[in-house]
């Protein structure tokens, strides 16, 4: 796990040291951790693929508090497609892109750095960022268009209270 902390006293790194402090320092550190938050340093994968709309995808957030998830969506097949959408049923959040989308199309909702891009091109989108509730959470995906099949990664880093 990693941790996010500031050093609270630094003139302690070398205050006890004795003259016959060769080899070793005697360290008394105190650190401050603001957000309070550990965090798994590898991303937890989950991967589908859908051909009909809307469709879900159960992922289990094993953490203790809210996972900030990022969706890679490619579109390996697209006909006349309008608008993509995604929502965490457990929550209630949604985030949609409206845009023309075709074959190969690699869309990236981000929530860890609040970007939505379309192939690596930052885009519109309405809605709010989604998180994953500790626990088992439901996403739906909704595309808005005649025929697709696309393939989705989910990936967060589980986060500790």
């Amino acid at each position: 796990r990693k941790y996010i902390a500031t050093l609270k006293n630094p003139e302690a790194i070398l205050e006890d040291r004795e003259r016959w402090d060769i080899d070793v320092s005697p360290l008394a550190l105190e650190w401050l951790c603001n957000e309070g938050f550990g965090e798994d340093i590898a991303y937890t994968i989950d991967t589908d693929s859908f051909s009909a709309s809307p469709d879900t995808q159960i992922v289990n957030n094993l953490g203790t508090a809210k996972a900030r998830p990022v969706f890679v969506v490619v579109f390996n097949t697209a006909s006349s497609i309008t608008a993509i959408k995604i929502g965490n049923d457990t929550s209630g959040q949604q985030l949609q892109v409206t845009t023309s989308i075709s074959n190969g199309d690699a869309f990236i909702f981000d929530t860890e750095l609040g970007t939505v891009t379309k192939n690596g091109v930052p885009v519109a989108f309405t809605g709010s960022f989604l998180n994953l509730l500790v626990g088992f959470n439901t996403l739906r995906y909704t595309v808005t268009g005649s025929s697709f099949s696309m393939a989705v990664t989910v990936k967060w880093k589980r986060r500790w209270r």
